[in-house]
């Protein structure tokens, strides 16, 4: 990715930042996101978007070989039933303030506490406010768009037999 981001005239750069797990100070840490910037104003933290054309305008470029493309890669992991109870798709605002694990750990708790004796439709699209309000108040000012599924299984399947894998 960075050979072709590169190859486009833009650089990779390293982000760094402090975070706070829990909100406190004395629990921070530094982490660095990798960005794409195209000057010194317009950084951006992903390399696969359906937008953002500014980044894919090299007429020279097949799509393919632009800065930013639209054809993600795939990884396929094999489930951890009890351990893997939703997944968390989200834009680069979210990540620009909150690491992957302080994401997980964050949705995992507010689940956890919303939900008593069960995991209702409105929890999750509550706890995706949530994650975004937290976000805003972390400094957050790039776009954010937050989906969270739940991951159920049934007696060690995902309901019809199916393998427990992730696509």
């Amino acid at each position: 990715e960075k050979l072709r981001i590169e190859n486009m005239g833009l650089k990779v750069i390293k982000e760094r930042f402090l975070t706070t797990s829990d909100g406190q100070k004395k629990h921070s840490e530094m982490t660095s996101i990798w960005k794409i910037e195209k000057n010194a104003n317009e950084k951006i933290a992903v390399s696969c978007a359906f937008g953002d054309f500014d980044y894919k305008s090299n007429e020279d470029l097949k799509c393919e070989e632009q800065a930013i493309v639209c054809v993600p890669d795939i990884t396929i992991h094999e489930r951890d039933g009890p351990n893997y109870k939703f997944l968390v798709l989200a834009c680069d605002g979210v990540f620009d303030v909150i690491s992957n694990d302080e994401v997980g750990e964050f949705v995992a708790n507010k689940i956890d506490e919303r939900k008593g004796t069960s995991l209702t439709a409105e929890i999750l699209p509550q706890v995706s406010g949530d994650l975004l309000n937290h976000c805003l108040e972390l400094g957050s000012s790039d776009n954010m768009s937050i989906l969270i599924v739940a991951l159920p299984t049934v007696n060690g399947s995902i309901g019809d037999g199916a393998t427990r894998k992730l696509f």
